[in-house]
């Protein structure tokens, strides 16, 4: 175990202590929120501009983020809530621990996903001088299979990430 084991063990073990402590329906729920909530803001924050100056007169240049931020808090609120309600009816059957030890896994995946895609990027804009040594990466037990999580999980991030590493590279060369 070097440096780099230690350095990512940390998030990976607070996402385990987090998700244990909130539990599955609530990590899955705040995920599942965000993507929605973001989603429905900029799928419908038109329609609820167009709702307000019509039918109340409001016309301002912000018109528009205000309509996100209301559609994106009120679908939170909503899946929060729907969660709080779905975790009290596992509480009263029992399956509380099923939750939490479930939440521990969820959570601590989420968090090597999330460092499985910084750690490709990071790839992807020092390619020439990596960041990470060779010698730290070959004697890491962690850096092989964090660095296979997101290309093997999301096919498409690859060429996404492909597509983003290509213009990083030109940014920079433009730059020297």
């Amino acid at each position: 175990m070097n440096k780099f084991d230690i350095i990512v063990l940390i998030p990976l073990v607070w996402g385990l202590y987090k998700g244990f402590r909130k539990g599955f329906v609530i990590e899955a729920a705040s995920l599942v929120g965000l993507i929605l909530a973001t989603w429905a803001g900029i799928k419908f924050s038109g329609y609820l501009s167009e709702l307000l100056t019509v039918e109340y007169g409001y016309e301002t240049e912000y018109l528009p983020i205000a309509s996100f931020f209301i559609i994106f808090l009120a679908i939170l609120i909503l899946i929060f809530l729907s969660a709080k309600l779905l975790e009290g009816f596992l509480k009263l059957t029992m399956l509380s621990t099923f939750n939490k030890v479930l939440g521990a896994v969820f959570c601590c995946f989420k968090y090597a996903l999330i460092l499985s895609v910084l750690l490709f990027i990071l790839n992807a804009v020092k390619e020439k001088e990596p960041m990470i040594s060779e010698d730290l990466r070959s004697t890491s037990y962690l850096y092989s299979p964090l660095a296979k999580i997101s290309i093997t999980l999301v096919p498409s991030l690859k060429d996404y990430l492909i597509e983003f590493k290509e213009n990083s590279l030109k940014r920079l060369n433009k730059q020297e």
